[in-house]
């Protein structure tokens, strides 16, 4: 039957597309229609030369500039708010208003005793850095409690710097609180009453030496205390003046929230390059050779345990010292040597083997140095005079100084 449907085209007038599928009757969409050969020809000679950057118009795209990590712009964006928070810097006792700083706010930290040690050694060895702007502990205030006049904007001279005094409309229950700074408190207590103690010490001596008759009282002892131990005494007495100040940075607390305090608040989070006992034994070293000083002029830390007291105690034998200096110049490779550790390096030097170690580094030091320097003796007469020039070496442990024989005595 040649019955036509109603809407259905004649096939034979009407090509199907050649994505036209017989079996399931249905168009593919996922095909974009062909072009034309003339098209296709047009299209051709519109692209012949262009680079797929000239089509997509990437030359007229805006070129990257150089930027920085989006961690780093977050910080420094913070840095620049809390300059606009920030009322000045002010010189604050605090230890003696320790009970009117409230602290773990910001940062609920536990007190740990091993950070407060490692706090009052660093104190001991580099000095108390206390009016450092990069130290200064945060404090976030009222502005109505603090007294004009009592902060500076700006540090540029310690004695510049005033003292912080709260209006008497505080009152007497008047609190501030802190973002930062607990353990320092805690060290800065430990430390001041070291120095302390260590004044108490001078002063006994003093009081006990004008107790005593002058004819009996030896002049070089007199000499002595004339020419450094008053010196260092008056010094203590100095230091310990400034008692429990600290530099504080000031926060107007209406202008500072928690974001900021949070950054100010947080602990180190760098990595630094700690420098290796060893390496730091020979920097001293470096250091003082070219400051023209010698192992007589290396001062002891008093009241000091550490790793840095230890090392002045190496430096203090004369023995040490030459040996070290000889290393040095032989290279850095020994610093590094697995076999050159601090601790052992340092019992080595005070047991009955540390003036045997530093003789025999004396004569290797000799022979290297003369048979390289064209000297006309035989092996055997260099081997004798070098015997000669490390003979004796001067030993001094714990304030007992004694000879000790040299290479040619096999101790």
């Amino acid at each position: 039957m040649n019955e036509e449907k109603a809407g259905v085209p004649d096939p034979v007038l009407c090509d199907p597309p050649s994505s036209f599928s017989t079996t399931h009757h249905h168009y593919d969409t996922s095909m974009a229609p062909r072009a034309t050969k003339g098209a296709k020809a047009k299209s051709m000679e519109g692209s012949k030369g262009k680079r797929v950057e000239d089509t997509l118009l990437m030359d007229a795209r805006k070129k990257n500039q150089p930027q920085l990590e989006e961690t780093i712009e977050d910080v420094n964006n913070k840095n620049d708010r809390l300059k606009q928070a920030l009322l000045g810097y002010a010189r604050f006792d605090v230890l003696e208003h320790r009970d009117q700083i409230l602290f773990g706010k910001w940062n609920p930290r536990t007190i740990q005793k091993a950070e407060i040690a490692g706090l009052v050694e660093s104190f001991q060895v580099n000095g108390l850095d206390r009016f450092n702007p990069t130290h200064a502990m945060p404090l976030i205030v009222p502005k109505s409690i603090v007294k004009p006049g009592t902060f500076v904007t700006e540090v540029k001279a310690i004695n510049e710097i005033p003292l912080l005094q709260i209006n008497m409309e505080a009152g007497k229950n008047w609190r501030i609180t802190a973002a930062g700074g607990q353990h320092r408190v805690y060290a800065l207590e430990v430390w001041l009453d070291r120095k302390k103690k260590q004044l108490d010490e001078y002063l006994t001596v003093e009081k006990s030496l004008k107790s005593q008759e002058a004819d009996k009282v030896d002049e070089a002892e007199l000499a002595k205390r004339n020419k450094s131990t008053k010196k260092e005494k008056d010094v203590l007495e100095g230091i310990i003046a400034y008692g429990g100040q600290w530099l504080v940075s000031l926060f107007d607390d209406e202008k500072i929230d928690d974001t900021l305090v949070l950054h100010i608040s947080k602990n180190e989070t760098k990595h630094v390059y700690m420098e290796t006992p060893m390496e730091g034994l020979v920097q001293k070293l470096k250091l003082m050779k070219a400051e023209g000083r010698t192992y007589q002029d290396v001062k002891l830390l008093p009241q000091s345990k550490g790793t840095a007291a230890k090392q002045m105690e190496l430096l203090k034998q004369d023995y040490v010292w030459e040996m070290l200096t000889y290393f040095d110049m032989a290279g850095v490779h020994y610093w590094h040597a697995d076999y050159m550790k601090f601790t052992e390096f340092y019992n080595t030097m005070f047991s009955s083997y540390g003036g045997v170690s530093g003789s025999e580094i004396c004569y290797m030091k000799y022979v290297f140095q003369h048979s390289r320097g064209g000297r006309s003796e035989s092996g055997k007469a260099l081997i004798h005079v070098a015997h000669e020039e490390c003979s004796t070496s001067t030993r001094s442990v714990g304030g007992d100084i004694r000879e000790v024989e040299g290479c040619d005595s096999g101790n």
